[in-house]
Order: C-alpha cells, then sequence, then structure tokens
C-alpha cells in the first residue's frame, strides 16, 4: 500500500534515529524494519521513549554519508512480505554541469532542474543532479536553500538524462554509466538521442500529432523538387541540433532564394534550380539530411510545446 509520511531525524545514544510519522507501526507490528531510500537500506530497531507516545527507530548508517535529505515528506509502500518501507521516488538527472568559486550551474536546463525538485518536495520524493563521474564518486547536487549543495547520495531509483552531446553519449565513459545502471537494475529515461526522421515516424503514427506535424521527407532530388513547387522548406540534417546547418529554400520566379544557418552551403542567395541542386548535392551527404515544409504555425502547434516533457526525445 502506498501512503505519505514525514521523517524526522536526531541522534539515539550516539547513532542516528529516524521517526516516521504517520506510519501505522502498531497494527502492522514491524520490528525490526527495513528502510529502502533509493538503492540505500537500512536496519531499523525501535526504540523505547519514556513518556512520549512518538515512536524512533534506531538506524544503522555504515557510513553511508550524511543522511540530510531523510528529513523530508515522502511517499512510502510498506511490501509486508520483507517488512521493509520503500522511501521514493529518488530521481537523478544526469547532465553537463559547470563549476564555479561560487556556484554550481547547469546552463540549459537548471529551471527544470528546480520545477522537478519542487514537484518532488510536494510527491515525497528527492531529486539530485549528477555528471558522468556521479556514478563512480556517489556524489550529487542537491537543491537547499537559495543554491545547489554536494552531497553523497544514493543510486537513485530513475536516472533522466539529459547529456546534450552526441560524442559524450558514444563516450567509453557513458558506456560504462549505462552498464552500471543495468546492473543496479536501475530505470535510464531518456536513454540516448533519436534522430529527427526516427522522431517524426514516431510521431506521425500518433492520431493526436499528426494533423499537426508538417510533411518531411528524406532528402532526394525528386522529393526536394516536388515539395519545393507548393511551400517553402528546410532543408535539415538528420542528427542536427540547435539549429546548426539549417538551408531555407523557396522558389522565386522560377529560381531558388536559399539561406542557411550554417557553412555548409557556398553559394548565392538566388540561383538558378539545376545549379542550385548540382551544388547542393555536390556539398553534402543527401541520406544524412531530410526536408521539412515550412507551415504557419497555429495555436494547437504551439500546444504542443507543452509536450517537451513526455516527448523528451525530440527535445534535445
Amino acid at each position: 500500500m502506498f501512503f505519505d509520511l514525514y521523517v524526522k531525524m536526531k541522534q539515539c545514544q550516539g547513532e542516528e534515529c529516524v521517526q516516521i510519522s504517520f506510519f501505522p507501526s502498531e497494527t502492522l507490528n514491524i520490528s525490526p524494519l527495513k528502510l529502502c531510500v533509493g538503492h540505500w537500506d537500512f536496519d531499523l530497531k525501535e526504540q523505547d521513549v519514556d513518556r512520549t507516545n512518538e515512536h524512533w527507530f534506531q538506524m544503522k548508517n555504515d557510513s553511508k554519508g550524511d543522511l540530510f535529505f531523510l528529513e523530508r515528506k515522502w511517499q512510502g509502500y510498506y511490501e509486508a512480505d520483507s517488512a521493509t518501507l520503500f522511501l521514493g521516488p529518488v530521481i537523478a538527472i544526469l547532465t553537463e554541469i559547470k563549476k564555479s568559486e561560487r556556484h554550481i550551474q547547469f546552463p540549459s536546463i537548471e529551471k527544470f532542474c528546480k520545477e522537478v525538485d519542487q514537484i518532488s518536495r510536494i510527491r515525497g520524493g528527492f531529486l539530485f543532479v549528477a555528471n558522468l563521474n556521479y556514478l563512480n564518486k556517489e556524489k550529487g547536487y542537491y537543491w537547499e536553500k537559495h543554491d545547489w549543495k554536494k552531497e553523497t547520495v544514493p543510486y537513485p531509483d530513475v536516472m533522466y538524462n539529459r547529456i546534450h552531446s552526441r560524442k559524450k553519449e558514444t563516450s567509453n565513459v557513458f558506456r560504462n554509466a549505462k552498464h552500471v545502471l543495468k546492473n543496479h537494475r536501475i530505470c535510464f529515461f531518456n536513454e540516448s538521442f533519436l534522430d529527427k526522421w526516427s522522431v517524426y515516424r514516431l510521431l506521425k503514427d500518433n492520431d493526436d500529432i499528426r494533423p499537426y506535424l508538417p510533411e518531411t521527407k528524406l532528402l532526394t532530388e525528386e522529393s526536394l523538387l516536388k515539395m519545393l513547387e507548393n511551400s517553402p522548406v528546410y532543408i535539415k540534417p538528420v542528427a542536427g541540433s540547435q539549429g546548426k546547418d539549417i538551408i531555407f529554400a523557396e522558389r522565386k520566379n522560377g529560381k531558388a532564394a536559399i539561406r542557411s544557418t550554417g557553412e555548409t552551403l557556398d553559394m548565392e542567395e538566388t540561383m538558378e534550380i539545376q545549379p542550385f541542386l548540382t551544388k547542393l548535392f555536390h556539398s553534402l551527404d543527401p541520406s544524412s539530411y531530410l526536408i521539412q515544409k515550412k507551415n504557419r504555425p497555429s495555436y494547437a502547434t504551439r500546444l504542443l510545446t507543452g509536450f517537451s516533457i513526455t516527448l523528451p526525445l525530440a527535445m534535445r
């Protein structure tokens, strides 16, 4: 059964003790009790406290570090067969971390991390942010009183990948991290980048989303000429990100008007169609590009940006 509970901590005879509020320990008859938080577990033994109705459990820490994060609201789950109380979830966000003398920063997703932390506190979980070195050192950053603080933390129940570099996702350290997560049976969400073509094929199978997707084709001379007849188009690298190396083309007065966000093309802004095609297909690998029609954005399309949390595979 699931329930909300609160944990307080104090010292009992030189060892750490926890008070578990709103947990029906009398009716469940669960002393000794095993407590699990993420991938840390503790043996708890109920302590007798004179002249009080409070129930405190003595905890064997086993040098796991500062248990600062236990004192909070939790969502609990009790497994009767093993007399184990699970607290959580413990959530980790894996990303790049920038350090300075005074501040820790996750430049592109810090606001998102704070939002997840806020929701976790309300729902009864614990969030920390880590980089690829975390799985070796077990150090993570948690939000406390207007700042990110570094501390030893347990392996999480789930890790959400927000590494922004495809190069890092092919590195040995990333592969080793995935191996460790698999061995500990940790759910690894958003495991890798998906390219634009894979994302398009996934989204077009959804009946609610399909009407708002721009027409998209893999780049061939035939598909480009056909799409240019009716609409301006974007020519995008399938594995690209952050708006880099995108080519905008439209047909004007029988010629191609071209703009580019990168150094992919070295050509005039206006060209005859055939010279444009010749230079385009000599300048890039067509198999690694796709074409999208330039659709006029609608209100419904803008609303789809709200899917970024449930469809993170398309948003990195």
